[in-house]
Parts: C-alpha cells; sequence; structure tokens
C-alpha cells in the first residue's frame, strides 16, 4: 500500500452513530464538531468540495464529511448542506 500523509482524506469510519473514537484531522465521516479531535470541525460537503488544509481525491467519496481546521477565527467557511433538506 502507498504511503498516506497525515493531511490525506482518509475515511476512518463510515458506520452510522458515532466513530468510536473522535476523528483526526483529514478524517471522516464526521456528521458533528464533538466527533473531531480538539478544536477540529467536521466540514460538512454537499458534493466534491475541497476539504481546508487536507489533500487527496474528493470525487472519491463525494457525501463524505471530514475533521478539519478553520484556518483563522476570522475566516468565513461556507460549508455545504450534505444534501440536507432545508428547515
Amino acid at each position: 500500500p502507498g504511503v498516506t500523509s497525515p493531511f490525506t482524506l482518509q475515511v476512518s469510519f463510515s458506520g452510522s452513530g458515532v466513530p468510536p473514537n473522535p476523528l483526526p484531522q483529514c478524517h471522516g465521516d464526521c456528521d458533528d464538531d464533538t466527533q473531531c479531535e480538539g478544536d477540529l470541525q467536521c466540514f460538512q460537503r454537499s458534493g466534491t468540495e475541497a476539504v481546508p488544509g487536507c489533500f487527496g481525491n474528493v470525487t472519491a467519496s463525494p457525501i463524505t464529511d471530514y475533521c478539519a481546521h478553520r484556518p483563522t477565527v476570522d475566516t468565513l467557511w461556507m460549508k455545504g448542506d450534505n444534501g440536507s433538506p432545508a428547515a
């Protein structure tokens, strides 16, 4: 198998419910920020948006949401709606 960078997109959890451990940076599939390690946030995608700070094939798993760092607190981070219907 190839060597992966710690910032390579990886799907470490794909079951339903909550991952058994908080997910590290660039790992998915998360549903909310509490499923990510430390101050990481769950970057909700509704398609093939690039995940901030992560590298890899975003089209391989277009509905997967990944844990990521927001670059700064002042950075506007437009998250997808994960395909959810409007409330």
